[in-house]
């Protein structure tokens, strides 16, 4: 296929063709040379037929055609949630349509909450016990067009809103690990931002859930105990080490270089292969935190001893031994 082949208007219309949302279609070429040969014919009187296209062109578009719908079917199956969550709230107001996903900071995980199946509310509530906000989460509808969400634990229920900074960030992607379908794709941005190191390993779990369940996910993450728990469920047959991609981007002299880190069978790592640095600091913290604890166990040890010692008393010395009366 040589654009050299094509005709001039047809080098001249692929060349001013605009991408819409960074994707190229076939259908404005196509139109624009149409367009231009039914207005050369129209002027001269002649019947209004299409002008043949060369077979590079065709190849050509032909293959545009082919990735324009395959990208715009894989966006279609694309979920984003960002690096900040939006604050839960105490009162929702009821969407007139369905969201199909929790949207970019989860604002839409309310109500698709809300409008979810039986198995979405059974498979939020698996997550919400494990992240420890409840035994369940419920809906309930106030008005025709307000609603609240609350976490029920027993007989006490607790509004969202007052379930802490953690919940906001959590309970999104909770939502869309429900609700996302079969060969979705779920792309998460610092998933940890405000969790404990107990929930990220927990977090892992959820993502790793879901990669099982038939969903591809991609996380970005700082978070060494996330990375750590991969390595662990991978060890312990929960996924595959196929199944997992480890990718680190670093700078290098203004350039930013991607690095595939492979993980073994057993969730290990080869040395070489980690990033110089990434986890150094909290072993160094770690480190100089035991230093620090011992030496402050043997300071009042020989603090003590030190009080213990008196000065020896001046005179004559006495004989130490046993002595017979005569």
């Amino acid at each position: 296929m040589s654009l050299g082949k094509m005709t001039a208007e047809e080098r001249k219309a692929l060349a001013g063709a605009a991408p819409e949302n960074f994707l190229f279609s076939p259908n404005d070429v196509f139109f624009e040379l149409d367009k231009k040969s039914l207005d050369k014919k129209s002027s001269k009187g002649e019947e209004l037929k299409s002008a043949p296209f060369s077979s590079e062109l065709s190849h050509y578009l032909r293959a545009i055609g082919f990735t324009h719908a395959n990208v715009r079917a894989l966006f279609s199956q694309l979920s984003y949630v960002g690096p900040l969550r939006a604050k839960l709230k105490r009162f929702y107001r009821v969407s007139p349509e369905l969201p199909d996903t929790v949207g970019s900071q989860g604002e839409h995980a309310a109500n698709l909450f809300r409008r979810g199946t039986a198995k979405l509310r059974a498979d939020v509530d698996v997550w919400v016990k494990r992240f420890d906000f409840g035994q369940s989460l419920q809906s309930i509808d106030l008005t025709d067009d307000l609603f609240q969400l609350q976490f029920i634990t027993g007989g006490q229920k607790t509004n969202v809103a007052d379930a802490g900074f953690g919940a906001s960030q959590v309970l999104p992607l909770i939502v869309q690990a429900a609700a996302a379908p079969h060969d979705s794709l779920t792309l998460a941005e610092q998933p940890e931002i405000h969790l404990n190191p107990r929930l990220q390993c927990v977090l892992a779990d959820l993502f790793v859930e879901m990669a099982t369940s038939g969903h591809r996910v991609i996380v970005e993450t700082h978070s060494e105990h996330l990375i750590v728990r991969l390595r662990r469920l991978v060890a312990e047959g929960k996924i595959s080490a196929q199944d997992v991609a480890l990718y680190f981007v670093e700078k290098n002299e203004g350039v930013s270089i991607i690095r595939s880190i492979a993980i073994g069978d057993d969730g290990s790592i080869q040395r070489d292969a980690w990033p110089h640095g990434f986890f150094d600091d909290g072993l160094r913290e770690a480190l100089a935190l035991a230093s620090a604890q011992a030496k402050a166990k043997k300071a009042p040890i020989l603090k003590k001893t030190e009080t213990k010692k008196t000065p020896a008393k001046s005179g004559p010395a006495r004989k130490r031994g046993t002595h017979a009366a005569s």
